[in-house]
C-alpha cells in the first residue's frame, strides 16, 4: 500500500491578487472617501452653486426694486395701491364683484 499524502489546498498567488484587487476596489468605493462619496459632494456641490446663483440674481433684483421704490414716486404709490390697498385722501374704491360661476 502507498502512503496517502493529504491533499493541501495550493496557496496561488493569482487568487491572492485578486482578492487584494476587490478588496482595494471596495474601499476605493465605498470608504468615506472613496467614489460614491465624491460623486454625491459633486452634485452636492453643483446643487448649492445654483442655488447661489439663484440667490444672487434675486437679491440684484430686489436692490433695481429698492433703487426704484427710493426714487420713483408714481412707482411707490402704485405699490402702495396694489399690495397695500392704500387710497389717497376723499379718494373711493369700487370694487367689482363677478357673480359669474365659471364652468
Amino acid at each position: 500500500m502507498s502512503p496517502r499524502r493529504s491533499q493541501k489546498p495550493r496557496f496561488n498567488k493569482q487568487w491572492l491578487l485578486a482578492a487584494i484587487t476587490i478588496f482595494g476596489l471596495g474601499i476605493f468605493v465605498f470608504n468615506d472617501l472613496g467614489l460614491l462619496k465624491w460623486y454625491s459632494l459633486r452634485r452636492e456641490g453643483i446643487r448649492i452653486q445654483y442655488e447661489i446663483d439663484d440667490l444672487i440674481q434675486r437679491e440684484s433684483h430686489l436692490t433695481e426694486e429698492i433703487a426704484k421704490i427710493n426714487s420713483d414716486d408714481t412707482y411707490l404709490e402704485k405699490i402702495a395701491r396694489e399690495k397695500f390697498q392704500m387710497v389717497k385722501p376723499g379718494e373711493k374704491v369700487f370694487r367689482v364683484v363677478d357673480n359669474r360661476k365659471v364652468k
